[in-house]
């Protein structure tokens, strides 16, 4: 057992699972104050926060983690922090003060209606807040101080839950209250990561440290706001080609799919990145390969292991949802795991391009398949409506690890062992086609049967077949090496 991986699995990994995890439990409280055309907007209003997150954080956290461990001296690694800070300052101010003066402008761009002018500053002041939340974290974690690291991380979550909380049950309840809960959540949560961090500030700003993270985390940062667009922005598309409602019904499929994500994805990616990076200037090629595939193949099977169960008892918890129109939104949710699986697929292949430093490989395949998804969602969600947009999820991020792989395969010593993967996704899809066809083909209408029974026996198929990797120890906390 690797000690070291194992702590950083739980010190670094367990914050961020507890931190999407509420925030995800917030959902149905949302669902039950909100009509389903408001869920709609509020959909659009986060994700949008969240592409101005993505987009212009220059991957801050890595780019600092990065810096820090390049042997700089102490005072070269607080003027990285201290020009990455006062640059995010800056840039935010800046941002605030054109989304004012073009808020209607703006609102009619991203809501086809001037009606939520209010919201566009507060979207770019939630977005920031979560820049800088990343660029303290990444300091602590480069300085290896754990337990602030943790501090920081549970003080976000508790004041995101009591502040959102407080706001809905005990304030007059608006749409835009929700807004201004994480917009005060983000904000407090700045000032404390600051003080943990206040050590290492300098009053200090240095051009060449800002061509550093932007030359590290430009291309980044390109790269990462296209694919969160890829599978996300499908709801601007939505909006404008279908309803509201078909954007809050996806909002709320992409939710339940990304539990997966929550309880496996995070913890994994922040303890397999460096165990990668490691590894490669370690072992052979030949050994790098072998280890590499077998925790991707652990992975695979842990990911769609996980999506079986909530496929199997998702319409368990939207039942007890008070709006029925909820409930179709299980239609969609294992087309979106399978769609998510090829996204975390692909972020794990594109590391080989952060080895070779060309992280430009991945913008421009990011680019390619960023016009691509335009292309298909225009004309898909136009013919099928939700379902086109899911089809072209699936579409674009296969393409996108399919053409990281090709990549890879000429330049990097890396190879997918795509046959085991294959096979696993096949068995995926088989079992959850059965939950539902099983019942219609032999005219099963027993909520017993068809909630309880069989989805224990579907379960317990993927389990025989799979009970190594799922039983053993290396799966339980996913990195364990020899």
């Amino acid at each position: 057992m690797n000690n070291s991986l194992t702590k950083d699995f739980i010190t670094y990994g367990v914050g961020n699972i507890l931190y999407t995890l509420v925030n995800l439990l917030l959902v149905p409280v949302f669902l039950e104050k909100l009509d389903v055309t408001d869920y709609g907007i509020l959909s659009i209003s986060l994700v949008t926060e969240n592409l101005i997150m993505i987009l212009f954080s220059l991957s801050i956290s890595n780019g600092i983690l990065r810096a820090f461990n390049e042997g700089y001296t102490l005072k070269k690694e607080q003027t990285f922090f201290s020009t990455a800070l006062i640059f995010f300052i800056l840039i935010e101010a800046l941002f605030i003060l054109i989304s004012y003066t073009l808020k209607e402008f703006l609102s009619q761009i991203i809501f086809e209606t001037k009606n939520y002018c209010p919201f566009i500053v507060l979207i770019i002041i939630i977005g920031f807040s979560r820049i800088l939340d990343s660029l303290n974290l990444g300091v602590l974690r480069a300085r290896n101080k754990s337990l602030q690291y943790v501090l920081l991380n549970i003080s976000n979550i508790i004041l995101l839950a009591a502040i959102n909380l407080i706001i809905i049950y005990f304030t007059q309840f608006t749409l835009i209250s929700i807004l201004w809960g994480y917009v005060i959540s983000g904000l407090i949560s700045n000032i404390i990561g600051f003080a943990f961090n206040y050590s290492d500030f300098r009053l200090e700003f240095r051009l060449e440290s800002l061509k550093y993270f932007i030359r590290y985390g430009f291309p980044l940062g390109i790269a990462s706001a296209i694919s969160y667009f890829i599978n996300y922005g499908n709801r601007y598309f939505l909006m404008n080609y279908t309803s509201k409602t078909d954007v809050a019904l996806i909002d709320i499929s992409q939710k339940i799919a990304s539990l997966v994500g929550v309880l496996l994805t995070g913890a994994f990616l922040t303890v397999f990145t460096p165990y990668y990076l490691n590894l490669y200037n370690k072992v052979p090629k030949e050994e790098f390969s072998k280890r590499i595939n077998e925790k991707i193949i652990t992975f695979s099977v842990l990911f769609f292991f996980l999506g079986l169960n909530i496929i199997m008892f998702q319409d368990l918890g939207l039942s007890l949802l008070s709006k029925s129109q909820y409930l179709i939104a299980a239609n969609y949710v294992p087309y979106l795991i399978l769609s998510n699986y090829f996204f975390v697929l692909f972020m794990m292949l594109t590391l080989g391009t952060n080895i070779n430093k060309k992280t430009k490989v991945e913008m421009y395949i990011t680019i390619l398949i960023f016009i691509l998804s335009i292309i298909a969602n225009i004309i898909l969600i136009q013919s099928f409506g939700i379902y086109g947009a899911v089809y072209t999820q699936i579409f674009i991020n296969l393409l996108s690890v399919l053409l990281i792989q090709i990549y890879n395969k000429k330049y990097f010593p890396l190879t997918i062992n795509f046959n085991s993967l294959f096979k696993l996704i096949i068995i995926f899809i088989s079992l959850s086609i059965a939950k539902t066809k099983i019942p219609i083909l032999f005219n099963i209408n027993n909520l017993f049967v068809t909630r309880g029974v069989l989805p224990f026996i579907l379960i317990g198929i993927y389990i025989f077949l799979y009970q190594k990797e799922i039983f053993s120890i290396k799966s339980k906390l996913l990195l364990l090496v020899k």
